[in-house]
This record gives structure tokens, sequence and C-alpha cells, in this order.
């Protein structure tokens, strides 16, 4: 008899706490998602804009807006910050999703900033390949971030058994598939940039919203 009863207050106490990481999902993740999506998306429309408008070689430098990026980590800090004292005490599963993303972010950066290192040109390269290798691993940037953000995605779905996050990190998957595919396509940066709006909405704004209508409908 004991027996069952340990176990049912077992089943009882992980519910319980399967519950709590719900709630806490719905107090304020939906306010961190729908800030980077709406700033990626937004730096995105405007980056795309820009490189169908500028001719020449000069279109490049519109790849320049992205450097606005970090200005969202201020938003972002202060956003954690209070939403924090909202929630209260954080579940274990929280904690470890918390270094889901923290670990997502380190790879985004580390990407990025060896990307910049590798387009130092070497000493002696000839020319042609100083120009080659200039630009050709910039080609899969995005296609690898899209595998990074469905990865994170994909983790916090599945462990707050919340749908939409899933789906998004299947769409990003989709997209980044989808772009090596037309790798070889002259519109290329176009499309990079159509697949990461796309993918950017379905990933982050539509579970954000679905997630504030929940917090404000107290579900």
């Amino acid at each position: 008899m004991e027996n069952q009863l340990s176990e049912k207050e077992s089943l009882e106490l992980i519910s319980k706490m399967i519950s709590s990481a719900k709630n806490n999902l719905q107090k304020g993740t939906g306010r961190i998602f729908l800030l980077w999506g709406y700033l990626v998306v937004a730096v995105s429309i405007v980056n795309l804009i820009l490189l169908i408008m500028i001719p020449g070689e000069d279109r490049y430098l519109s790849y320049c807006i992205w450097c606005v990026m970090p200005l969202g980590l201020i938003f972002h800090y202060r956003l954690v910050k209070r939403i924090d004292r909202e929630r209260g005490i954080k579940t274990y599963t929280e904690q470890v999703l918390d270094h889901v993303w923290i670990a997502f972010s380190i790879s985004v950066f580390s990407v990025v900033i060896s990307m910049v290192v590798a387009s130092i040109p070497g000493l002696n390269e000839p020319d042609h390949m100083r120009t080659f290798m200039s630009w050709i691993h910039w080609a899969f940037l995005i296609p690898v971030m899209l595998i990074l953000y469905g990865f994170a995605l994909f983790v916090s779905g599945r462990a707050y058994q919340f749908m939409p996050m899933v789906m998004g990190a299947l769409v990003c998957w989709v997209m980044s598939f989808l772009i090596f595919l037309v790798m070889r396509s002259e519109h290329i940066l176009e499309l990079q940039l159509a697949a990461l709006i796309v993918s950017v909405v379905a990933g982050y704004i539509v579970p954000g919203h679905l997630l504030r209508q929940k917090e404000t409908s107290h579900v």
C-alpha cells in the first residue's frame, strides 16, 4: 500500500513540475520570442530591400544593417530580469532549457566570429583565391543558423510540450534544406533572407503570440 501511495505521490509531483514549467513558459517567454522575432524579421526585410535596390558590389554593404542586432541584448537583459521576478523559483527543466539557449547563443556568436576571421585575407594568397575565400563561407551562414534555431526550438518545444515551437523547428530545418538546394541560384542571397523571414515568423513570432495569448488568458 505504501509503495502504491509513494508511486502515486511521485506521479503527482512530476505532474506538478510539468504544470509549473508550462505556466512559467507562459510567463514572459512569449515576450522574449517576440522581441527577437520582430527584430530579426525587421532587419531581414531592410537587408532584403537594400540588397535589391543597391546596384553592383555596393549591395553587399546592406548586410551592415545586422550590426544593430546587439542592441537587442539591452532589451533582452531588462526583460529577462523582469520575467525572473514574476516567475520566482525556476524548475529544473527551466534551468536546463536556459542552458540550451545560452549554448545556442554562444554557438551563433562563435559561427559569426569565425566567419569574420575567415574573411581576413592571407598574406600569400593569390588575388583570385583571396576574393573567393573572402565571401564563399558567408553563403552557409543563414542555413547553419537555421539548423541551430531548429535545434533550440525543438528541444524547448518538446520539453514544454508546446507543439508550435516544434513546428517552428521543423520549418527552420526545411528552410535550411531548401537553401542548400538553391545554393547555385543567382538570387541565393535574396532567397536566404526570405527563408530566414519565414523561419523566424514560424519559429518565434507565431509561438510568441500564442504564448502571450495564454499568459493574458491565465490558461
